[in-house]
């Protein structure tokens, strides 16, 4: 099991928040001068039911080229939504959702499949009561793949990871074994959902969420440590059920948002506050073997507290969002180079027509620009979804 090593170490004050203020707006721009920027484009204005999501998933793409936008829920929209994004038209339009038949509180993101088809669940309600596994073939409309009884439990809000057989693999936190968490597959025709590993307490971990795979034969995730440990790690665990934890992040802070494999040997992951050595949050670089190095630490003038790991884009340099700090104190986009090289603020939010808090992570559409979410700001103060071209390097 690996321990992180860091090439940087940033100077932190103890957090004072009347000082913080003046120190970001003198230092926001200054400190940045002659750095890359964007002007992100708004193409969606959350209307005022949308107030007071979290909207930490990734925004998804599937094989006929929509965008699709999903939101667990919100104060006024107890069972969710999910919106569709045209990328050539700009428009944005919402998805028709039979609650009695799919369920409600779909994932904030969803994954797609070889064939182009995006994968999730909803969280509750449904045939079964339970939630669903649910799928959007491309061109599509939502339909069922497995409705879950009560005999099996909830679905729970794991993103389903698509596999090269064409099956599911999935974890759920509550179950009617208990609350600590299990790996399932979910194979075609029925995707009844088949245990193949049931956390114990001699796993190190409890409550697995976030799964990435990278076609290795290995189930990659994040979970929080063992009661009484603090911390968050990475772990994998293959179809026999024998699961290895890779790397503690503790004391980094809690490993937030979700596991991007960068295609180049490496898994990136950002964290989030409560680390005594990042207190603002971090970037992550951890290779499937969990030998981790920590490329870059929030200051707060370059940003804080992300919930989400940045994607690398098909220029090479990783792209992300932090749901605070920067100039106005309302979050930033950013980009670094998979050595932790080159950091640089592309764009300060401040909460007005563009949004605020970006907490989803950006994804890269096929016509190479990349797309995001605010939950703030806007008209109507629920946020908004953008996008914006990488900029030169």
């Amino acid at each position: 099991m690996s321990t992180p090593t860091s090439p940087l170490r940033w100077a932190v004050l103890p957090f004072q928040p009347f000082r913080l203020a003046f120190a970001l707006a003198a230092l926001g721009c200054s400190a940045l001068a002659g750095a890359a920027s964007v002007t992100p484009t708004v193409l969606y204005k959350f209307p005022f039911a949308y107030q007071n999501n979290y909207g930490e998933g990734r925004l998804a793409q599937g094989g006929d080229g929509r965008i699709f936008i999903a939101t667990h829920q919100t104060q006024y929209l107890s069972c969710g939504s999910l919106l569709a994004l045209n990328p050539v038209s700009g428009v944005v339009s919402k998805v028709t959702l039979d609650h009695d038949a799919l369920g409600c509180m779909p994932t904030d993101s969803l994954n797609a499949d070889a064939q182009g088809a995006l994968w999730g669940t909803m969280g509750t309600k449904g045939p079964g009561k339970r939630g669903s596994l649910f799928r959007i073939p491309s061109g599509g409309a939502p339909t069922v793949a497995h409705a879950y009884s009560k005999l099996e439990g909830y679905a729970g809000a794991s993103v389903p990871v698509p596999w090269a057989d064409g099956s599911l693999r999935t974890t759920r936190i509550f179950t009617p074994q208990g609350s600590s968490g299990q790996f399932e597959r979910n194979a075609a025709p029925a995707y009844q959902p088949e245990l193949y590993h049931q956390v114990t307490p001699d796993d190190g971990i409890v409550q697995p969420n976030t799964l990435a795979s990278r076609g290795d034969g290995y189930l990659y995730g994040l979970a929080v440590n063992n009661e009484g440990e603090g911390g968050t790690s990475m772990f994998r665990v293959n179809d026999a059920g024998k699961l290895k934890v890779l790397v503690k992040f503790y004391p980094y802070g809690f490993g937030v948002g979700d596991l991007v494999d960068g295609h180049d040997g490496y898994f990136y992951l950002t964290t989030h506050s409560n680390g005594d050595d990042a207190p603002l949050g971090s970037v992550l670089r951890t290779s499937p073997e969990g030998n981790t190095t920590v490329l870059h630490q929030f200051n707060g003038a370059d940003g804080s507290y992300p919930t989400s790991a940045p994607i690398r884009a098909s220029d090479g340099w990783l792209y992300g969002t932090c749901a605070s700090g920067g100039s106005y104190n309302h979050g930033v986009i950013y980009r670094l180079q998979p050595d932790g090289g080159g950091y640089e603020v592309l764009y300060h939010f401040d909460d007005q027509s563009r949004g605020g808090a970006p907490r989803s992570g950006l994804l890269q559409a096929s016509d190479g620009l990349l797309y995001g979410r605010n939950i703030s700001g806007g008209a109507h103060a629920s946020g908004v979804v953008f996008r914006f071209s990488p900029p030169a390097p």
